[in-house]
């Protein structure tokens, strides 16, 4: 069975921090950098797309998920925040820059 990776977060070297944000009909990942943010969305059917449909019903699946699709963006220095406190935010992660750009 082969599995279609649809969630393919963009490589910020500059970043510092993730967001992923809940919206009704799927999530935004926003990522902090020193001269703003940049946002990506991701519906709720591609995310399905990945993890099936029973994971996605289950925020603790979404955000293990999104965690790995960074990583495999290229973020290697990655922590999440064990808490938040914006009921709109599910995660947020720190990110160590890669300044070597």
């Amino acid at each position: 069975m082969r599995v279609m990776v649809l969630v393919a977060p963009t490589f910020h070297a500059d970043a510092i921090a993730a967001e992923l944000r809940r919206r009704e009909d799927g999530w935004d990942v926003r990522f902090i950098r020193p001269r703003g943010c940049h946002c990506e969305f991701f519906s709720r059917d591609t995310v399905r797309g990945d993890i099936g449909a029973r994971a996605v019903k289950n925020e603790g699946n979404v955000v293990r998920y999104v965690e790995s699709c960074l990583r495999a963006a290229g973020y290697r220095a990655i922590t999440r925040r064990p808490t938040v406190i914006d009921p709109e935010i599910a995660a947020v992660w720190d990110l160590m820059p890669s300044m070597a750009a």
